[in-house]
């Protein structure tokens, strides 16, 4: 039995091996979301985000307005955008198994790299 993919929302997201900005979707396959996405460079992957169960609202009910939160003062000239330009998000895609204490401490954030 075959099973119809649809595409509920495109987004974008980061290759997890070059970290290159990439397209990326959620996608329906049954009862299943996943989210999917291609590097020209390292393929495909893709991650289950959601197995719809009796009772659970629908993934397209979870997914709501997104209003965009911007520092009043960054500490950091945005220059490639969100994940590029925050060094606390640098480093967590760098260092994923460094826990990081404080977003936004630079002290604190140089001491656990350390």
């Amino acid at each position: 039995m075959s099973v119809t993919a649809r595409t509920l929302h495109r987004t974008q997201s980061v290759c997890p091996v070059c970290l290159r900005r990439i397209d990326a979707a959620y996608v329906r396959e049954g009862e299943t979301v996943f989210f999917r996405k291609t590097c020209p460079q390292h393929g495909s992957f893709a991650v289950p985000v959601l197995r719809q169960a009796e009772g659970l609202p629908a993934f397209e009910d979870w997914q709501r307005p997104k209003t965009p939160s911007y520092p009043a003062r960054p500490l950091t000239e945005a220059a490639q955008g969100c994940p590029f330009d925050c060094a606390y998000c640098i480093l967590q895609l760098y260092l994923p198994h460094k826990h990081i204490r404080v977003a936004g401490n630079t002290d604190n954030v140089l001491a656990d790299i350390r």
